[in-house]
């Protein structure tokens, strides 16, 4: 796969909306992928190999898939299916081409120049020599929602396949979502169409002024969403000091050392809903540093009075087949298989396709426990919850 560029559009959520993230990113390491990031590389690269072989996922059930960093995971019927729903989907876009042209992991850029600066791997492209569509297809692997409209990245990558066809008018973006939670009817396909013009212009009037903004020495810091997973979002001073707004400007809480966190139970309702806005932001910044230190640590360098240590041990088989070999001529079948029901979300999942009526008795068996969390409780008024903190207007 392509290396990736400073200012790479799948980070281009973070860099069109905070500049100054590209620099204060520039001396940070990336932390290592966690085990979710790594699934989706691996089922990237089955999906790669089937597309550029032209074969299907199920020739590698059983094998472990492995990845550059080493990490490797089964060929397993969950992998195979989502690999199999993101083939139908760029099967049937190529369908609609006359003359279609399907580029696997292709590098494009949103700019005519070879050295652009904004540069990235697009999934698949499918560009049609005769006529005016462009097609670009994200596979997805995640959890969370991936939004296709105004997608910063599927529009670059749009761009990257004007370049291509320069001739084609229109460009449809696809996102490929097996696993996406929550997106009830809408399923794991979404899909928006720009006109070409349109693309262009997005590039002329939003994305070359992000870039020229990202050069600045001064480029301003701004805080959002997008902080989640940026290296720097524990070393940000405008995301301290948006954490610590809360409780010290235009004032420490009444009756409250501006130095001392406040006891809960010393705090109004009014108080209460207030810190509850900010504490995902308490949270996510307490998990950025022990991510930053644990990181700083493994590179040799000192944090005083503090060091890595073994957390919680899992344990798994080198090699399932060699494992299940061994354990069945050692022990009785009791001790080396568990025969248990599947989970309600597996049958959910695997009976999609499954006619109306068998779907609704598999409902009827299921029951759904949800657990109480405090959310936030939007109403009409417009009032920011911080707003309770600041001195009346006389």
């Amino acid at each position: 796969m392509a290396s990736h560029a400073e200012l790479s559009p799948s980070k281009a959520h973070r860099w069109m909306v905070c500049p100054g993230s590209v620099a204060a990113c520039r001396d940070i390491p990336e932390p290592p992928p966690g085990a979710a990031a790594q699934l989706g590389t691996a089922t990237h690269a089955l999906a790669e190999w089937c597309l550029r072989e032209e074969r299907v996922p199920e020739e590698r059930r059983g094998e472990y898939i492995k990845n550059p960093d080493g990490s490797q995971f089964l060929c397993d019927q969950k992998m195979i299916d989502a690999v199999k729903g993101y083939l139908e989907t760029v099967y049937a876009l190529r369908s609609k081409h006359d003359a279609p042209v399907l580029f696997v992991e292709q590098r494009v850029r949103p700019y005519e120049a070879v050295d652009s600066e904004v540069y990235g791997t697009a999934d698949a492209l499918i560009v049609d020599t005769l006529g005016d569509m462009v097609d670009v297809v994200d596979l997805k692997n995640g959890a969370s929602p991936v939004e296709v409209e105004d997608n910063h990245q599927l529009m670059i990558y749009g761009l990257g396949g004007l370049i291509e066809a320069p001739h084609a008018s229109e460009v449809r973006l696809t996102v490929y979502q097996p696993h996406a939670r929550d997106v009830g009817s809408v399923g794991p396909v979404r899909q928006v169409s720009y006109k070409a013009e349109d693309l262009r212009a997005w590039r002329n009037e939003k994305l070359t002024p992000a870039i020229q903004a990202t050069k600045d020495p001064d480029a301003p810091r701004v805080t959002g969403k997008h902080c989640q997973y940026c290296p720097a979002f524990n070393v940000c001073p405008a995301h301290m000091a948006s954490v610590t707004a809360v409780l010290r400007e235009p004032k420490p809480l009444p009756g409250v050392d501006a130095d001392a966190l406040p006891a809960p139970e010393n705090l109004t309702a009014t108080q209460l809903g207030a810190l509850l806005s900010v504490l995902p932001r308490f949270e996510a910044w307490s998990r950025a540093v022990r991510d930053f230190a644990k990181a700083r640590i493994l590179a040799g360098q000192d944090v005083p009075g503090w060091k890595v240590g073994d957390g919680r041990r899992t344990y798994s088989w080198e090699n399932e087949d060699e494992a299940e070999a061994t354990l069945k001529s050692l022990f009785p079948a009791d001790w080396v298989f568990e025969r248990k029901l599947t989970t309600p979300a597996k049958i959910r999942a695997r009976m999609k396709a499954s006619p109306a009526d068998v779907r609704d008795r598999v409902e009827e068996l299921i029951r759904c426990d949800r657990s109480q969390t405090v959310v936030p409780d939007f109403t009409p008024t417009g009032e920011s919850a911080i707003d309770v903190f600041k001195e009346p207007e006389i």
